[in-house]
């Protein structure tokens, strides 16, 4: 990273989305205008029922909250991470943070100061440049990790002695932005290179619900912590998944001494999520996927959304395949079944759907 001649100090770069204003005033200017993939901002509306539940809360938030985050948001936290990927992790091994990006541009930095001897974090080479700059940040040393098939970390590529000087290692599946799928194969097959090693796995999984097979249905991603949360760090975010970029809320949970380490030093340094924020994170965190409500079971289970002329239940295109007869009455494309308030769809017939989707979802682990 440059530095000033002069002082040796620090100079940032320009911010990798910066740099592309002026190709975006060049893209403006062709047949169509632009089309901006640059950020992961979201486009919908926050839910009604975080609104409803943030403006509860505000009067009664004049206190200053807990950085750790307060009861109630990790409880909901930790019930969702057991309800989306069977993996149980009690409360106290979950921390808030304001959103996720501080988290990764601060999280080497906190682990340094826990551990001095080792200097270098290890990210993938193709991925969210926030990662390199938190190792910059943190006084380490930024090593990319080059990507091998289905653009998942190859990690025999690591010199022996990045591997003894790491720290920490992050893993990003689904990828950004590659888009590569989430899956446990090369999640898990990171953790035991990195517990062989002992390197902390730092798993950013904030798009861990936009994963999908290869016919285009929504997939249940997989989490890192799925080995065990020993030396294991998972991210989530509430960002894409809820809408709720601006709000700035999402949470940490794993290695339960590292958390309390981590929580510990953030209390100190005040990095704490506001109150009515707190207050209304639950509410997205327990039910809402997508943008939508939905109901969860080792992924997700079902969908459902009301529009204008019609009203959606979204399953997966198998499903709907193997009930195309009892489905033809209705109108479906790949996982999403339509049906009006006119003609609903029959409760056994739900029923149905949804138990062979947990059978589904069941067969997968």
């Amino acid at each position: 990273m440059p530095g000033d001649a002069a002082t040796g100090g620090f100079i940032p770069p320009i911010y990798p989305y910066a740099r592309l204003d002026a190709l975006k005033q060049r893209a403006a200017e062709a047949p169509g205008g632009i089309v901006d993939l640059s950020i992961g901002t979201p486009n919908d509306p926050v839910p009604d029922i975080v609104v409803a539940a943030l403006a509860a809360a505000g009067p009664g938030s004049a206190g200053y909250p807990r950085a750790v985050g307060g009861p109630a948001l990790r409880e909901a936290a930790a019930g969702w991470m057991e309800r989306s990927f069977g993996v149980v992790v009690d409360p106290v091994q979950v921390v808030n943070c304001i959103g996720t990006k501080e988290v990764v541009a601060s999280l080497p930095h906190l682990l340094r100061l826990r551990d001095p001897s080792r200097d270098t974090v290890l990210y993938p080479a193709v991925s969210y440049p926030t990662y390199a700059m938190g190792a910059l940040l943190g006084g380490c040393r930024a090593v990319p990790v080059p990507l091998g098939d289905g653009w998942h970390l190859d990690l025999s590529a690591v010199s022996d002695d990045d591997a003894a000087r790491a720290l920490l290692l992050w893993v990003n599946e689904p990828g950004n932005p590659t888009g590569s799928q989430s899956n446990s194969r090369p999640l898990g097959e990171a953790v035991v290179w990195a517990r062989a090693r002992g390197v902390i796995v730092a798993s950013d999984e904030c798009y861990v619900e936009f994963n999908w097979d290869d016919v285009g249905d929504p997939a249940a991603g997989a989490t890192a912590l799925a080995d065990g949360t020993d030396g294991v760090l998972a991210v989530h975010s509430l960002s894409k998944r809820s809408n709720m970029a601006g709000y700035r809320c999402g949470f940490l949970a794993g290695d339960g001494d590292l958390v309390a380490y981590i929580g510990s030093v953030r209390t100190h340094a005040g990095m704490m999520v506001p109150g009515p924020i707190q207050a209304a994170a639950p509410d997205a965190t327990e039910g809402i996927s997508y943008g939508i409500p939905m109901f969860k079971h080792h992924g997700m289970l079902v969908g459902y959304a009301a529009f204008k002329e019609h009203c959606s239940l979204f399953m997966s295109t198998a499903l709907t395949q193997a009930h195309k007869k009892a489905l033809a009455p209705y109108q479906t494309s790949k996982g999403t079944i339509r049906f009006t308030i006119e003609k609903p769809l029959p409760a056994a017939l739900v029923r149905k759907l949804v138990k062979a989707r947990i059978a589904q979802n069941e067969a997968r682990r």
